[in-house]
């Protein structure tokens, strides 16, 4: 009866074996309520897929008069929101673990030859196994069940958004067989832990 509610409150009800359910995109006010600090969830948006519904929250976002850290789990950041993110309104976000980057291009020399500059470097695959290029950080810790490893690289961005600057941070946990892919336009986050 209780399951019968949620589902019907979501919009979809299937019954038998299949079950269908909506997924959900929610915008949470981080607040201190007596010194503790609380998550508050302002907004809400449905979607067929995790990024229909970032997509869905994104195109509704409030505006705000004050900087803030939008930060997308779940929903897998789009190249199409790092781009529209701005210093203001700056994005967090997972990458998809087959993300293809590149580096900045090499400095120009002094005396030019013909043609244009490049506008990219050496091309990264943070989530290969052994990514191409070494990054700007490395930081091993111990975890319980064995090494924690950050990796994180600078000035990245992607093919066809060039003129969007991310930093990049790989995530090697134990407990999980593939890397977390995080990348930031927060470019002045000094650390990644």
């Amino acid at each position: 009866m209780f399951y019968k509610q949620i589902l019907r409150m979501g919009g979809k009800l299937f019954l038998g074996n299949h079950l269908k359910a909506n997924i959900i995109a929610a915008v949470t006010t981080v607040v201190f309520i007596s010194g503790v600090r609380v998550g508050l969830v302002s907004r809400v948006r449905f979607g067929d897929s995790c990024e229909a519904a970032v997509a869905e929250l994104f195109k509704d976002l409030p505006k705000s008069k004050n900087h803030r850290l939008l930060v997308v789990d779940a929903g897998i950041a789009t190249r199409q929101q790092f781009a529209a993110a701005s210093d203001k309104d700056a994005l967090l976000g997972r990458l998809r673990i087959n993300s293809k980057l590149c580096c900045a291009p090499p400095p120009r020399p002094s005396q030019p030859g013909p043609g244009r500059p490049r506008k990219h470097g050496e091309i990264l695959h943070p989530g290969w196994d052994s990514p191409e290029i070494p990054p700007d950080e490395d930081i091993t810790a111990m975890h319980l069940k064995g090494e924690l490893r950050l990796r994180r690289w600078q000035q990245l961005h992607f093919e066809d958004v060039a003129d969007t600057v991310l930093d990049v941070v790989r995530i090697d946990h134990p407990d999980y067989e593939k890397p977390l892919l995080l990348a930031t336009i927060a470019r002045e986050l000094t650390r990644v832990c």
